[in-house]
């Protein structure tokens, strides 16, 4: 899991989940995709992280 949190909150009683695509490539869209939605809401992000895909 990681928490992206904004310089200045706005709106310290919400936060949101972000549940990115991209799980099984290297963790791509946790940060990505969370840190414009910051910067814009002003809202804490938690992105949460997917394990690796099972080896055949």
């Amino acid at each position: 899991m990681r928490e992206v949190m904004p310089s200045g909150v706005k709106h310290t009683d919400r936060a949101l989940i972000c549940l990115h695509g991209g799980g099984f490539n290297a963790d791509s869209g946790s940060y990505s995709e969370s840190i414009p939605v910051v910067g814009l809401t002003g809202v804490r992000v938690v992105s949460v992280l997917y394990r690796m895909a099972p080896e055949l």
